[in-house]
C-alpha cells in the first residue's frame, strides 16, 4: 500500500537545501506526520510532533547512475512500513551525476493519495527554489487534515448523511449478479498489485479530444462507458457496477489539505444496445453528475 516516487532536479544542487524543503514540508503538513497506535486492539491515530528529519543521502554518481537508483526506488517501494507508532513516510536524496540528483519519497496509502504526492513534490521544489534564491520564507501551516477528520463527523450525524443514505439505499434495492471481466479460479493467494500503462499516439489523442468536445463528454467518461459496453459484450450483462476513484475533495481547503481523500464508489449503469455509443457516453455522464 505505498506510494513512491523519485523527482529529478538539474544543476547545481544543494542538498542540504533539498533536505531542508523537505523538512519544511513536514513540518506544515501534519497530515504526513499522522500515525496509527493500538489500544486495546483497536487501531487509534494521532499526529506526532515535529522533529527534524535528518535525510537519508546516496550518491550514484559512481556506482551506476540513473539504473542504480531505480533499482533503489523500486526496492523501497516494495518495502513495508512498520505501521505501528512509526512515521508512515520516507525521504532520501540521491545524486546521479554533477548536473543531476533529486528526492525520493515514499507514503503509506493509508496518510496519503495521489493528490496529496502531487501537492508534495510542488510544495518541496517550491520550497527548495525560494530556500536556493534566498528568499524569505514566511509560510504558515497548511490546513489542517483534522479539520477534514471533524468534518466527516458532522457529516455522519447531518440532514446531508440522511439523504445520501437514501440515495444509496435506493440505487442498491436490488443487488446485480456479480460479474468480473476474468473469472476468478481457485482462491486468492496474494494482494500484490502492478499498474499498466499504455500510450496512445498523438494523433489518436487529438482524435479522443474532438470527439469528447464535440460529443460534450469528459475523456473519462468516455472509456468509462466503453468499459461499460466491453463488460456487456463478454458477459450478455447490461445491469453492471463498476467501482471508479473519486477525488473527494469538495472545496478549495481540502484541495490544498495533505492527506487520505481518495475513496472509491460503486457506479451502475444499465447498458441500453439500442443507444448510439455518443448517446450513451452522455447517459454516463449525467449519471455520473449524480453520483
Amino acid at each position: 500500500s505505498n506510494i513512491a516516487s523519485s523527482v529529478k532536479l538539474h544543476g547545481d544542487i544543494d542538498y542540504k537545501l533539498l533536505e531542508a524543503a523537505i523538512n519544511l514540508f513536514i513540518e506544515k503538513n501534519d497530515g504526513i506526520r499522522l500515525r496509527i497506535v493500538e489500544n486495546a486492539g483497536m487501531p487509534m491515530q494521532y499526529i506526532s510532533e515535529y522533529k527534524y528529519l535528518n535525510v537519508d543521502f546516496f550518491d550514484f554518481s559512481n556506482a551506476g547512475g540513473e539504473d542504480s537508483l531505480n533499482r533503489m526506488a523500486e526496492s523501497s517501494a516494495c518495502e513495508s512500513f512498520n505501521y505501528v507508532d512509526n512515521d508512515l513516510f520516507y525521504f532520501a536524496l540521491y545524486k546521479i551525476n554533477e548536473e543531476e540528483g533529486g528526492f525520493y519519497f515514499k507514503l503509506h496509502h493509508i496518510i496519503s493519495d495521489a493528490w496529496s504526492g502531487v501537492s508534495l513534490i510542488n510544495m518541496i521544489v517550491e520550497y527548495y527554489s525560494r530556500l536556493k534564491h534566498g528568499e524569505e520564507l514566511n509560510i504558515a501551516n497548511k490546513p489542517s487534515y483534522m479539520d477534514f477528520i471533524r468534518s466527516e463527523e458532522e457529516l455522519n450525524s447531518s440532514k446531508r448523511f440522511k439523504a445520501l443514505k437514501e440515495f444509496w439505499d435506493d440505487k442498491f434495492s436490488t443487488v446485480p449478479e456479480c460479474r468480473g471481466i476474468k473469472p476468478r479460479t481457485g482462491r486468492l493467494e496474494s494482494t500484490k498489485a502492478e499498474r499498466k500503462s499504455f500510450t496512445i499516439s498523438k494523433e489518436l489523442t487529438e482524435s479522443v479530444i474532438k470527439y469528447c468536445e464535440k460529443a460534450k463528454v469528459s475523456p473519462f467518461t468516455l472509456f468509462l462507458a466503453a468499459l461499460y459496453i466491453y463488460i456487456y459484450r463478454i458477459s450478455s450483462k447490461n445491469d453492471i457496477v463498476i467501482c471508479t476513484p473519486i477525488i473527494n475533495r469538495s472545496n478549495v481547503k481540502e484541495k490544498e489539505t495533505f492527506g487520505m481523500f481518495v475513496d472509491v464508489i460503486p457506479v451502475r449503469m444499465k447498458v441500453e444496445p439500442d443507444l448510439s455509443f455518443s448517446l450513451f457516453a452522455q447517459y454516463v455522464s449525467k449519471e455520473l453528475i449524480g453520483y
